[in-house]
């Protein structure tokens, strides 16, 4: 199992004034499973470690502080998968989860951690060459843990410093361990209001208005779906975004008396921590299974989803076309409720469908959402369908013929934008 822990050897802390940082000094490393996250080049000694020197009292505030944001936030945008220095817009998003920002002056790894679908993700980058004097962190690395192994990693480093400074009465020290039992005392209602709260990008101990917390309280969406929807939702629309959920839901096709078997799962894919690389590769994964050649087109996706588990039950139905697209009951009932849109767009959002149906969890029988937004799955639903339908290859060599984007589109029968994408995503010229 893939886990995340700290290695943590207290040391006296030389030269450390405040007592805080003093009793919580300390050699650690941060490991996820075999991986050595914290391996660090030091200039003083010219030597390569997997760990480094410094207080973790900083870093226990730090997972505190944004702890909700840590279990429950997904990525707003897959830019934010680029690092700490890598000058993202998500400022905001990149503070509450990189650990780089509890640095407090010391050496910290640029390590990003966020809920990805049903578990988590943990993603780090090498310092570049011209970092601190002291030295920098060397390498790069992705890892997939489940949620619990974040929790247990991040609850125990959190309460093996609070015992270092277990005596102090330092005001520092009081305010942690307040916002700690805050956190643990955090159980039913209370908790599942703070995880959906944080899924939403809201700190949940901040001052807000009461009917907001009220509504996210009332959602009577459950498991992935709920996830789907605070990814793709924000508080100023959330009730019309539910409405809209709740509409397809009720045009949802009832289940088949007789229903068809599903194929079996695509062959086992290495994932990019990238959407946009996961989807294509998925789709190559798809490709293969099917022994559909990577430069060909699928022209027919209507006979392809038959060939794989028998032809989904669709109900397209009227309504404006917001953030929320269409809602898809995985399992071995497959269908679909959507809104009305042109030939090329229920080609792609079928095609979207298609990757919900063969790649999702093959222990949840769900509905779940495609949307607009830019969060981990539904960017790599676009990723894959626009490879599934406008593979790289063919365009390459339709690009030699000199085809504007128009021709392109209309020989692949998808948009211009799935054929822009494509072109940019690829670096086709």
């Amino acid at each position: 199992m893939v886990t995340l822990e700290f290695k943590i050897e207290w040391e006296a802390g030389p030269g450390v004034m405040a007592p805080p940082l003093r009793e919580t000094w300390a050699r650690f490393e941060i490991h996820s499973s075999d991986r050595v996250i914290s391996l660090f080049w030091s200039e003083s000694t010219k030597s390569l470690r997997n760990g480094v020197y410094g207080s973790l009292f900083p870093v226990a505030r730090w997972i505190v502080s944004n702890w909700w944001d840590l279990l429950c936030e997904g990525i707003p945008n897959p830019a934010v998968l680029n690092g700490a220095r890598a000058g993202c817009p998500q400022y905001d998003w990149i503070r509450r989860h990189n650990l780089f920002f509890g640095r407090e002056g010391m050496a910290l790894p640029d390590l990003t951690i966020f809920r990805e679908e049903a578990g988590h993700a943990l993603i780090w980058w090498r310092d570049p060459h011209n970092t601190a004097i002291s030295g920098r962190f060397m390498d790069d690395g992705v890892a997939r843990v489940s949620s619990r192994a974040v929790e247990d990693g991040l609850t125990e480093l959190v309460e093996r410093v609070l015992a270092r400074v277990d005596s102090m009465t330092d005001e520092a020290v009081q305010e942690l361990r307040d916002d700690w039992t805050a956190v643990k005392e955090s159980k039913g209602e209370e908790r599942d209001l703070c995880e959906r709260l944080a899924a939403l990008g809201l700190d949940p101990y901040a001052p807000r208005e009461a009917s907001i917390e009220d509504r996210v309280a009332a959602l009577d969406l459950q498991g992935p779906l709920l996830r789907d929807f605070l990814a793709a939702t924000g508080v100023d629309r959330i009730d019309t975004d539910l409405l809209v959920v709740r509409s397809l839901l009720n045009e949802m096709p009832p289940p088949r008396t007789a229903q068809s078997a599903c194929a079996s799962p695509a062959p086992p894919v290495v994932v990019s921590e990238l959407p946009y690389l996961a989807g294509y590769q998925r789709a190559e994964a798809l490709r293969r299974k099917l022994s559909i050649p990577s430069d060909q087109p699928v022209q027919d996706l209507t006979k392809l989803l038959d060939d794989l588990s028998g032809t989904p039950d669709l109900s397209w139905v009227n309504g404006s076309q917001g953030r929320i697209e269409a809602v898809v009951q995985t399992g071995p009932h497959r269908s679909m409720a959507a809104h009305s849109r042109s030939n090329r767009g229920r080609r792609f959002l079928l095609a979207r469908a298609l990757h919900h149906w063969e790649f999702g969890s093959a222990t949840e029988s769900s509905p779940r959402l495609i949307t607009s937004s830019r969060d981990w799955p539904q960017a790599c639903s676009r990723a894959f369908a626009a490879e599934l339908l406008a593979p790289a290859a063919a365009l390459r060599a339709a690009q030699e013929e000199w085809e504007d984007v128009e021709t392109l589109a209309a020989r692949f029968d998808v948009s211009t934008m799935v054929i822009q994408h494509q072109i940019t995503n690829h670096a086709i010229e």
